[in-house]
């Protein structure tokens, strides 16, 4: 129970940091109106993906990347078009 009332009562930071709010309790708090992710909390069915025909093609190559920019082997702006290319020539080859 100690990390459930952490959480609630967290929940703004949480959503502060980018993340849909733990909590439906911070909903009409005006700080949670104000985040850039609201959209995706007034609209539940943003957040479906994975329905996307191309999903795994996406999924493959931006695994393929992702670990390489955090860590400055790939520039982000490389990475992303090497991923990019990737998804084309996938979906090029089904």
């Amino acid at each position: 129970m100690d990390f459930i009332s952490f959480v609630g009562e967290n929940c703004y930071e949480w959503a502060d940091y980018g993340q849909i709010p733990a909590s439906k309790a911070v909903l009409n708090d005006q700080r949670v109106n104000d985040l850039p992710q609201k959209f995706l909390i007034d609209n539940p069915n943003a957040l479906v993906i994975s329905d996307y025909v191309y999903y795994g093609a996406v999924v493959e190559a931006l695994d393929t990347v992702a670990y390489e920019i955090p860590f400055g082997r790939v520039k982000p702006a490389d990475g992303l078009q090497s991923a990019q290319q990737l998804v084309e020539d996938n979906i090029k080859n089904q």
